[in-house]
């Protein structure tokens, strides 16, 4: 296998992009870098209208390679629809099984990587398109509602849900998941221990805020814009518009 110093890893690395700055740059997370994203917010449209404008931008981006979405949630969003790199899951038996999927597929992949002496997706898929390899796909697992799912499926749900977080930076399968509260009764202390990215949207509470994003100032944003926080890099939060 190629050394990773000999591979331009960039052209083979996804970013989702999560909003703009005021000057309107783009703010574009690094998924490989990543172990899946967390958005909370009090309004329901407005989560799904944030998640589906930055899971669109994993198709509109120049980067090698493929990217496909497990969309689980009530309704594709328009871009979405007859897309063949998209899944749509809404039945929880269904959702179940897409996620014993999901994390046995990242089980494989690990062996698969570690047989070729990689240890993350971009240098794996670079030094594999360099010797003429089929490339793997990048992949996120969308849950547009956390708690009425976790609450249908139960702590095993959970548990795989947090073994896809924890293991899915190094082989490029992320969850991405959505809860109107973040409380633990509505984000599971589990999952937020395994996932630094959050990204908030407008909250009733300083309170909300903090349980979000371990950070006040979502309770005063405005409709269209949004926080960005690392809470494991403790970086302060980044307002964004969306």
């Amino acid at each position: 296998m190629t050394e990773p110093s000999q591979v331009d890893l960039n052209r083979y690395s996804f970013r989702l992009v999560l909003g703009r700055t005021d000057s309107g740059a783009i703010w574009p997370l690094a998924l490989h870098e990543s172990h899946g994203i967390i958005a909370s917010g009090s309004d329901a449209e407005a989560l799904r209208a944030l998640a589906s404008a930055q899971l669109e931008s994993l198709f509109h981006q120049e980067c090698v390679g493929n990217a496909e979405l497990i969309w689980a949630g009530q309704t594709l969003p328009a871009w979405a629809e007859g897309r063949k790199d998209v899944t749509a899951v809404s039945e929880p038996a269904e959702i179940f099984s897409r996620l014993e999927t999901f994390v046995e597929e990242q089980n494989r992949r690990f062996d698969v990587m570690h047989e070729a002496g990689s240890n993350n997706l971009p240098h794996y898929n670079a030094a594999s398109a360099a010797a003429g390899r089929d490339l793997l796909p990048f992949r996120m697992f969308f849950i547009e509602d956390l708690p009425g799912t976790v609450s249908r499926l139960g702590h095993t749900f959970l548990d795989k849900l947090c073994y896809a977080a924890r293991y899915g930076r190094a082989c490029g399968m992320l969850p991405y998941v959505c809860t109107q509260n973040p409380a633990p009764e509505g984000l599971p202390a589990l999952l937020k221990a395994e996932v630094g990215d959050r990204v908030c949207l407008r909250v009733p509470s300083r309170r909300d805020s903090v349980m979000a994003l371990m950070a006040v100032g979502a309770e005063t944003l405005s409709d269209g814009e949004l926080l960005y926080r690392n809470v494991e890099e403790k970086e302060e939060a980044v307002r964004l518009h969306y």
